[in-house]
Protein backbone atom coordinates (compact mmCIF):
# COMPACT_ATOMS: atom_id res chain seq x y z
CA UNK A 1 0.00 0.00 0.00
CA UNK A 2 1.27 3.96 -0.98
CA UNK A 3 -0.03 6.65 1.17
CA UNK A 4 0.69 9.83 -0.63
CA UNK A 5 0.56 13.41 1.37
CA UNK A 6 2.06 16.83 0.96
CA UNK A 7 3.60 18.56 4.04
CA UNK A 8 5.76 22.00 4.22
CA UNK A 9 5.44 22.61 -0.33
CA UNK A 10 7.13 18.66 -0.86
CA UNK A 11 5.50 15.46 -1.66
CA UNK A 12 5.93 12.66 0.81
CA UNK A 13 5.06 9.35 -0.03
CA UNK A 14 4.96 5.92 2.33
CA UNK A 15 5.29 2.65 0.94
CA UNK A 16 3.81 -0.28 3.56
CA UNK A 17 4.45 -3.65 3.62
CA UNK A 18 3.47 -5.41 7.21
CA UNK A 19 5.90 -3.51 9.30
CA UNK A 20 7.94 -2.62 6.90
CA UNK A 21 7.96 1.11 5.85
CA UNK A 22 9.83 2.97 2.77
CA UNK A 23 9.45 6.26 2.74
CA UNK A 24 10.44 8.83 0.01
CA UNK A 25 9.94 12.73 -0.62
CA UNK A 26 11.35 15.29 -3.37
CA UNK A 27 12.88 17.29 -0.55
CA UNK A 28 15.16 15.80 2.84
CA UNK A 29 14.26 18.67 5.54
CA UNK A 30 10.52 17.73 4.65
CA UNK A 31 11.15 13.60 4.98
CA UNK A 32 13.61 14.00 7.95
CA UNK A 33 10.66 16.41 10.06
CA UNK A 34 7.62 14.11 9.04
CA UNK A 35 9.91 11.33 10.40
CA UNK A 36 10.15 12.79 13.67
CA UNK A 37 6.37 13.03 13.73
CA UNK A 38 5.84 9.55 13.04
CA UNK A 39 8.56 7.87 15.04
CA UNK A 40 7.29 10.56 17.97
CA UNK A 41 4.07 8.50 18.20
CA UNK A 42 5.12 4.88 17.24
CA UNK A 43 7.43 2.73 17.58
CA UNK A 44 10.09 1.96 15.19
CA UNK A 45 13.72 2.63 13.83
CA UNK A 46 15.14 5.14 11.12
CA UNK A 47 17.56 3.71 9.07
CA UNK A 48 19.02 3.78 5.40
CA UNK A 49 16.50 2.12 2.67
CA UNK A 50 19.61 -0.58 1.92
CA UNK A 51 16.95 -3.74 2.34
CA UNK A 52 13.22 -3.63 1.99
CA UNK A 53 11.55 -7.08 1.92
CA UNK A 54 14.52 -9.14 1.04
CA UNK A 55 15.86 -6.31 -1.71
CA UNK A 56 19.22 -4.94 -1.61
CA UNK A 57 19.28 -1.71 -2.56
CA UNK A 58 22.59 0.13 -3.63
CA UNK A 59 22.55 3.79 -4.87
CA UNK A 60 24.75 6.04 -5.61
CA UNK A 61 23.22 9.87 -5.42
CA UNK A 62 25.69 11.66 -7.06
CA UNK A 63 25.76 9.37 -10.17
CA UNK A 64 22.37 9.42 -9.89
CA UNK A 65 22.17 5.26 -10.08
CA UNK A 66 20.23 2.45 -7.89
CA UNK A 67 20.61 -0.81 -8.21
CA UNK A 68 18.12 -3.22 -6.85
CA UNK A 69 19.42 -6.63 -6.20
CA UNK A 70 19.48 -10.45 -4.05
CA UNK A 71 23.00 -11.07 -3.70
CA UNK A 72 22.16 -12.05 -0.11
CA UNK A 73 19.47 -14.38 -1.00
CA UNK A 74 21.19 -15.69 -4.33
CA UNK A 75 24.07 -16.69 -1.94
CA UNK A 76 21.83 -18.78 0.87
CA UNK A 77 20.03 -20.76 -1.94
CA UNK A 78 23.02 -21.44 -3.16
CA UNK A 79 24.73 -22.85 -0.01
CA UNK A 80 21.42 -24.41 0.45
CA UNK A 81 21.45 -26.55 -2.32
CA UNK A 82 25.39 -27.35 -1.98
CA UNK A 83 25.73 -25.12 -5.09
CA UNK A 84 28.07 -22.88 -3.66
CA UNK A 85 31.19 -24.00 -4.97
CA UNK A 86 30.17 -25.37 -8.38
CA UNK A 87 30.65 -25.31 -12.21
CA UNK A 88 29.05 -21.78 -13.19
CA UNK A 89 27.04 -21.83 -17.28
CA UNK A 90 26.82 -18.62 -19.01
CA UNK A 91 22.29 -19.25 -19.58
CA UNK A 92 19.77 -20.86 -17.35
CA UNK A 93 18.53 -23.64 -19.84
CA UNK A 94 20.27 -24.67 -22.96
CA UNK A 95 18.95 -22.90 -26.46
CA UNK A 96 16.08 -24.39 -27.95
CA UNK A 97 15.01 -26.40 -24.37
CA UNK A 98 11.52 -27.17 -23.51
CA UNK A 99 9.93 -29.28 -21.13
CA UNK A 100 7.24 -31.42 -21.35
CA UNK A 101 4.85 -33.79 -19.73
CA UNK A 102 5.86 -37.15 -21.10
CA UNK A 103 8.93 -36.47 -19.08
CA UNK A 104 7.24 -37.25 -15.71
CA UNK A 105 7.34 -40.33 -13.76
CA UNK A 106 4.25 -42.63 -13.90
CA UNK A 107 4.31 -42.25 -10.06
CA UNK A 108 5.72 -39.38 -8.56
CA UNK A 109 8.87 -39.11 -6.28
CA UNK A 110 7.49 -37.60 -3.01
CA UNK A 111 11.10 -36.40 -1.70
CA UNK A 112 12.43 -35.41 -5.65
CA UNK A 113 9.06 -33.33 -5.43
CA UNK A 114 9.51 -31.78 -2.09
CA UNK A 115 12.85 -30.93 -3.23
CA UNK A 116 11.75 -29.80 -6.84
CA UNK A 117 9.31 -27.45 -4.86
CA UNK A 118 11.54 -25.52 -2.78
CA UNK A 119 14.25 -25.05 -5.23
CA UNK A 120 11.96 -23.41 -8.24
CA UNK A 121 9.85 -21.60 -4.99
CA UNK A 122 13.09 -20.32 -4.35
CA UNK A 123 14.24 -19.22 -8.03
CA UNK A 124 10.60 -17.72 -8.42
CA UNK A 125 11.33 -15.13 -5.19
CA UNK A 126 14.38 -14.12 -7.52
CA UNK A 127 12.67 -13.87 -10.90
CA UNK A 128 10.12 -12.08 -10.04
CA UNK A 129 11.37 -8.81 -8.39
CA UNK A 130 15.30 -8.86 -9.46
CA UNK A 131 16.27 -11.51 -12.04
CA UNK A 132 13.79 -11.14 -15.17
CA UNK A 133 15.93 -13.22 -17.45
CA UNK A 134 15.27 -16.34 -15.87
CA UNK A 135 11.81 -16.21 -16.37
CA UNK A 136 11.57 -18.42 -19.49
CA UNK A 137 12.90 -21.12 -17.34
CA UNK A 138 11.09 -20.91 -14.66
CA UNK A 139 7.75 -20.83 -16.75
CA UNK A 140 9.22 -24.50 -18.34
CA UNK A 141 9.76 -25.58 -14.16
CA UNK A 142 6.56 -24.56 -12.53
CA UNK A 143 4.60 -26.71 -15.39
CA UNK A 144 5.74 -29.48 -13.81
CA UNK A 145 5.47 -29.00 -9.81
CA UNK A 146 3.15 -31.58 -9.01
CA UNK A 147 4.66 -34.51 -10.55
CA UNK A 148 8.48 -33.23 -11.87
CA UNK A 149 11.45 -35.68 -13.35
CA UNK A 150 14.77 -36.67 -13.03
CA UNK A 151 15.11 -33.87 -16.59
CA UNK A 152 13.11 -31.23 -14.87
CA UNK A 153 15.29 -31.30 -11.92
CA UNK A 154 18.48 -31.49 -13.97
CA UNK A 155 16.56 -28.13 -15.56
CA UNK A 156 16.46 -26.86 -12.30
CA UNK A 157 19.80 -27.34 -10.71
CA UNK A 158 21.30 -25.50 -14.51
CA UNK A 159 19.63 -22.53 -13.56
CA UNK A 160 21.69 -22.46 -9.96
CA UNK A 161 24.73 -23.28 -12.02
CA UNK A 162 23.30 -19.80 -13.97
CA UNK A 163 23.11 -17.87 -11.04
CA UNK A 164 26.03 -18.89 -9.61
CA UNK A 165 28.04 -17.23 -12.08
CA UNK A 166 26.75 -14.00 -11.46
CA UNK A 167 25.29 -13.58 -7.81
CA UNK A 168 25.03 -10.44 -7.24
CA UNK A 169 23.09 -9.55 -10.73
CA UNK A 170 20.13 -7.42 -10.32
CA UNK A 171 18.35 -4.17 -11.81
CA UNK A 172 20.26 -0.79 -12.56
CA UNK A 173 17.89 2.59 -12.64
CA UNK A 174 19.67 5.61 -13.94
CA UNK A 175 19.13 8.94 -12.97
CA UNK A 176 19.41 11.70 -16.72
CA UNK A 177 18.59 9.08 -19.43
CA UNK A 178 17.32 11.26 -22.12
CA UNK A 179 12.99 10.40 -21.90
CA UNK A 180 14.64 8.13 -19.09
CA UNK A 181 10.92 8.95 -16.94
CA UNK A 182 8.93 7.60 -20.22
CA UNK A 183 7.90 4.20 -20.67
CA UNK A 184 8.88 1.82 -23.50
CA UNK A 185 7.15 -1.38 -23.95
CA UNK A 186 8.32 -4.22 -25.83
CA UNK A 187 6.34 -7.63 -26.84
CA UNK A 188 6.88 -10.90 -27.97
CA UNK A 189 5.55 -14.35 -29.12
CA UNK A 190 6.92 -17.40 -30.05
CA UNK A 191 3.90 -19.46 -31.82
CA UNK A 192 2.83 -22.90 -30.96
CA UNK A 193 5.67 -23.70 -29.31
CA UNK A 194 4.35 -25.64 -26.37
CA UNK A 195 4.60 -29.26 -28.09
CA UNK A 196 1.82 -30.48 -25.46
CA UNK A 197 -1.29 -27.95 -26.09
CA UNK A 198 0.18 -25.93 -29.25
CA UNK A 199 -0.39 -23.08 -27.43
CA UNK A 200 2.10 -19.69 -27.73
CA UNK A 201 4.40 -18.78 -25.57
CA UNK A 202 4.57 -14.92 -24.69
CA UNK A 203 6.22 -12.51 -23.13
CA UNK A 204 6.37 -8.21 -22.39
CA UNK A 205 8.52 -5.81 -20.40
CA UNK A 206 8.19 -2.13 -19.48
CA UNK A 207 11.44 -0.32 -19.62
CA UNK A 208 12.06 3.15 -16.90
CA UNK A 209 14.88 4.95 -15.95
CA UNK A 210 17.01 2.32 -18.05
CA UNK A 211 15.62 -1.02 -16.81
CA UNK A 212 13.36 -3.32 -16.39
CA UNK A 213 10.04 -2.17 -14.06
CA UNK A 214 7.52 -5.17 -15.31
CA UNK A 215 8.15 -8.49 -17.11
CA UNK A 216 5.39 -10.94 -18.02
CA UNK A 217 6.45 -14.58 -19.48
CA UNK A 218 3.40 -16.89 -20.04
CA UNK A 219 2.16 -19.36 -22.06
CA UNK A 220 -1.42 -18.19 -23.99
CA UNK A 221 -4.79 -19.29 -23.27
CA UNK A 222 -5.37 -21.02 -26.46
CA UNK A 223 -3.88 -22.02 -29.54
CA UNK A 224 -3.42 -19.03 -31.85
CA UNK A 225 -3.80 -19.90 -35.54
CA UNK A 226 -1.08 -17.92 -36.79
CA UNK A 227 2.12 -16.35 -35.74
CA UNK A 228 0.26 -12.58 -36.67
CA UNK A 229 -2.52 -13.75 -34.09
CA UNK A 230 0.05 -15.24 -31.20
CA UNK A 231 1.87 -11.66 -31.89
CA UNK A 232 -1.60 -9.78 -31.18
CA UNK A 233 -2.64 -11.26 -28.10
CA UNK A 234 0.95 -10.51 -26.47
CA UNK A 235 0.62 -7.26 -27.43
CA UNK A 236 -2.86 -6.46 -26.14
CA UNK A 237 -1.54 -8.18 -22.83
CA UNK A 238 1.12 -5.72 -22.45
CA UNK A 239 -1.12 -2.61 -23.65
CA UNK A 240 -3.15 -3.65 -20.61
CA UNK A 241 0.02 -3.60 -18.12
CA UNK A 242 0.37 -0.01 -20.01
CA UNK A 243 -2.55 1.29 -19.02
CA UNK A 244 -1.77 0.30 -15.39
CA UNK A 245 1.95 1.52 -15.06
CA UNK A 246 0.56 5.08 -16.62
CA UNK A 247 -1.67 5.33 -13.83
CA UNK A 248 1.01 4.64 -11.38
CA UNK A 249 3.23 6.88 -12.50
CA UNK A 250 0.63 9.77 -12.68
CA UNK A 251 -0.27 9.07 -9.37
CA UNK A 252 3.55 9.86 -8.66
CA UNK A 253 3.38 13.01 -11.13
CA UNK A 254 5.16 11.57 -13.85
CA UNK A 255 2.39 11.88 -16.40
CA UNK A 256 3.06 9.90 -20.22
CA UNK A 257 3.46 12.77 -22.46
CA UNK A 258 1.39 10.82 -25.99
CA UNK A 259 1.10 7.26 -26.48
CA UNK A 260 3.40 4.96 -24.93
CA UNK A 261 5.73 3.50 -27.26
CA UNK A 262 4.92 -0.63 -27.84
CA UNK A 263 8.20 -2.68 -30.13
CA UNK A 264 6.75 -5.67 -32.08
CA UNK A 265 8.52 -7.65 -34.47
CA UNK A 266 5.50 -8.59 -36.43
CA UNK A 267 4.69 -5.94 -39.12
CA UNK A 268 1.28 -7.78 -39.55
CA UNK A 269 0.13 -7.20 -35.63
CA UNK A 270 1.09 -3.51 -35.75
CA UNK A 271 -0.79 -3.29 -38.95
CA UNK A 272 -3.84 -4.96 -37.37
CA UNK A 273 -3.63 -2.72 -34.29
CA UNK A 274 -4.20 0.47 -36.76
CA UNK A 275 -6.48 -0.70 -39.37
CA UNK A 276 -10.25 0.01 -39.25
CA UNK A 277 -12.61 -2.29 -39.59
CA UNK A 278 -12.50 -6.05 -38.45
CA UNK A 279 -11.19 -8.19 -41.52
CA UNK A 280 -12.12 -12.06 -42.29
CA UNK A 281 -8.43 -13.27 -41.61
CA UNK A 282 -8.79 -12.05 -38.00
CA UNK A 283 -12.40 -11.56 -36.95
CA UNK A 284 -11.91 -14.81 -35.39
CA UNK A 285 -9.84 -13.79 -32.50
CA UNK A 286 -11.44 -13.58 -28.61
CA UNK A 287 -12.80 -10.48 -28.30
CA UNK A 288 -11.05 -9.09 -25.31
CA UNK A 289 -7.39 -9.06 -27.62
CA UNK A 290 -9.38 -6.50 -29.54
CA UNK A 291 -8.74 -3.83 -26.81
CA UNK A 292 -5.71 -3.28 -28.42
CA UNK A 293 -7.14 -1.57 -31.48
CA UNK A 294 -9.24 0.56 -28.51
CA UNK A 295 -5.98 1.61 -27.11
CA UNK A 296 -4.17 2.79 -29.80
CA UNK A 297 -7.18 4.66 -30.90
CA UNK A 298 -7.33 6.54 -27.32
CA UNK A 299 -3.93 7.75 -27.43
CA UNK A 300 -2.93 5.27 -24.92
CA UNK A 301 -0.03 3.17 -26.71
CA UNK A 302 1.61 3.11 -30.06
CA UNK A 303 2.45 0.68 -32.04
CA UNK A 304 6.30 0.28 -33.37
CA UNK A 305 8.65 -1.76 -35.46
CA UNK A 306 11.34 -3.71 -33.88
CA UNK A 307 14.24 -5.87 -35.72
CA UNK A 308 13.71 -9.59 -34.76
CA UNK A 309 17.46 -10.10 -33.27
CA UNK A 310 17.13 -7.20 -31.07
CA UNK A 311 13.78 -7.78 -29.34
CA UNK A 312 14.34 -7.70 -25.40
CA UNK A 313 11.24 -9.78 -25.28
CA UNK A 314 12.42 -12.66 -26.76
CA UNK A 315 14.00 -13.34 -23.91
CA UNK A 316 10.78 -15.12 -22.69
CA UNK A 317 9.63 -16.85 -24.91
CA UNK A 318 12.39 -19.16 -25.95
CA UNK A 319 15.59 -20.62 -24.04
CA UNK A 320 18.26 -18.32 -26.69
CA UNK A 321 21.86 -19.04 -27.41
CA UNK A 322 24.34 -16.75 -24.89
CA UNK A 323 25.27 -14.36 -27.72
CA UNK A 324 21.73 -13.36 -27.85
CA UNK A 325 20.76 -14.05 -24.30
CA UNK A 326 23.08 -11.48 -22.84
CA UNK A 327 22.04 -8.75 -25.25
CA UNK A 328 18.68 -8.70 -24.03
CA UNK A 329 19.54 -9.75 -20.39
CA UNK A 330 21.61 -6.64 -20.46
CA UNK A 331 18.74 -4.07 -21.82
CA UNK A 332 16.45 -5.62 -18.43
CA UNK A 333 19.38 -5.17 -16.15
CA UNK A 334 19.73 -1.36 -17.54
CA UNK A 335 23.21 -2.10 -18.46
CA UNK A 336 22.62 -1.38 -22.45
CA UNK A 337 20.60 1.51 -24.18
CA UNK A 338 16.81 -0.25 -25.25
CA UNK A 339 16.81 -0.78 -29.19
CA UNK A 340 14.95 1.84 -31.33
CA UNK A 341 11.54 1.14 -32.43
CA UNK A 342 10.58 2.53 -36.39
CA UNK A 343 6.80 3.20 -37.27
CA UNK A 344 5.78 1.02 -39.74
CA UNK A 345 4.40 2.61 -43.15
CA UNK A 346 1.97 0.50 -44.78
CA UNK A 347 2.81 -0.66 -48.37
Amino acid sequence: MIWTTRRDGATLRMLVHVDDLLISGDKDAAVQAWLRTFLGRFEGNEEPAHHYIGLQIDYDRHAGRLKVHQTEFTEELLRSQGYDDCNPVGVPMEPNTYLYESDRPNIPDVALRTKYMHVVGSLLWLGQWTRPEIRFALSQLTKHMCNPGIIHWEAAKRVLRYLRGKPSDGITYTRGLPGGNQLQVYADSDWASDRDSRRSTGGHCAILNGGSVSESCKKHMGVAHSSAEAEFIEACKAALQVVWLRRILAAFGHHQKGPTPLGEDNRACILMSEASGQKDRVKHIDLRVWSLKEKVAEGVVRLHAVATNYMPADIFTKALPQPAFERHRAVLQGLARPPPMLPVVPL
